[in-house]
């Protein structure tokens, strides 16, 4: 009979080894797509065979004076197609201006052949440059929307002054009188003030001026020397124009 064999049984008392705990991930959100806006429709007028013609499809003021009567343009719609032709025009904001020409609406209603007109204004209000597009709809079914680009320059007005201005030698205690003239050469409206003078010179004209394109102003200084001798002064004139909105004026002088 064979021995029995001996199995030895190997145990470990004590805790159970940690089970590893795994932490689960925060889900990733896709990230949005943002879908373009899409481009405005315009709403088209149903079509009755009417096509339209424009004038114009720029319009240049080239300069224009600031303070001056408003420029004018023309523009007339014209229906060179068979049927109708219903549309209107938008509105301009300063320094730019549309109305129709007497007879007419902003929306016009015409048969073929027929007109419709109206006066495009710039007046500026401030030097440089301004653009602006004028939009037209109509039911003309290849052109339902059709734009006018305007574009002008606002210009201030400039004066002209002589650098100085010499009053003849006087006699101590004796008064001449001299006239010498300021011009605005530039294309808006120029206003301005003129200094004071001390003794032996004053300015006996106005103290202030507006002049349009092309004015001029008379300014008058009277000289009673007290003393022999040269004798001069700076006189100021300021005005409003974009530029050199000072000018200086040496008045000269002489006692004897």
């Amino acid at each position: 009979m064979d021995n029995p064999q001996s199995v030895t049984a190997n145990f470990r008392l004590g805790p159970p080894p940690p089970t590893s705990i795994v932490t689960p991930q925060p889900t990733r959100m896709p990230t949005p797509t943002l879908a373009a806006t899409p481009a405005p429709t315009p709403v088209l007028l149903p079509s009755k065979g009417g096509s339209i013609s424009l004038s114009s499809r720029s319009i240049d003021f080239g300069t224009v004076g600031i303070g001056v009567t408003a420029a004018h343009r023309s523009l007339t719609v014209t229906d060179v197609g068979k049927g109708e032709l219903d549309g209107g025009i938008g509105n301009l904001t300063p320094p730019f201006t549309v109305t129709p020409v007497a007879g007419n609406s902003i929306t016009f209603a015409l048969t073929r052949n027929e007109k419709s007109e109206f006066s495009i204004q710039f007046m500026p209000t401030a030097v440089g440059p301004a653009t602006t597009n004028l939009v037209l709809v109509s039911n003309d079914a290849k052109h339902p929307l059709m734009t006018v680009s305007i574009k002008g320059t606002g210009a201030g007005g400039k004066l002209s002054a002589p650098k100085s201005f010499n009053l003849p030698a006087t006699k101590v205690n004796a008064t001449a009188t001299e006239t010498f003239t300021i011009k605005n050469t530039g294309a808006g409206v120029l206003s301005g003030s003129i200094g004071p003078l001390a003794s032996p010179f004053m300015v006996t004209s106005a103290a202030n001026f507006n002049l349009g394109p092309g004015g001029s102003f008379p300014i008058t200084v009277t000289f009673r020397p007290g003393a022999k001798g040269p004798v001069k002064q700076s006189l100021a004139i300021t005005t409003n124009a974009p530029t050199a909105g000072t000018v200086i004026v040496t008045v000269q002088g002489k006692g004897k």
